[in-house]
């Protein structure tokens, strides 16, 4: 019973989704409307590689309509 539940793998299997997908019909992620509450995070990252960065203020960030708080390595353990 075991070796029949893994039968399918290393085998080729068909792909249902190619068609809906490429005739437009499908759902991505990005189409879906989020549920109540739900909280999105966006990612800034220095443009230096390897920099200390030693300061950061947030206070503007926190003025933008619908931010609801920043995180920044200050928050963390890390250091430089």
């Amino acid at each position: 019973m075991e070796a029949e539940q893994f039968r399918w793998i290393g085998k080729p299997l068909p792909r249902v989704e190619d068609e809906r997908l490429m005739r437009g019909a499908d759902r991505y992620i990005d189409d879906l409307e989020p549920f109540p509450g739900c909280r999105v995070a966006a990612i800034v990252r220095s443009p230096y590689a390897h920099a200390c960065i030693r300061n950061i203020v947030v206070e503007d960030a926190l003025q933008v309509p619908g931010v609801v708080g920043v995180i920044t390595g200050a928050d963390s353990s890390s250091s430089c």
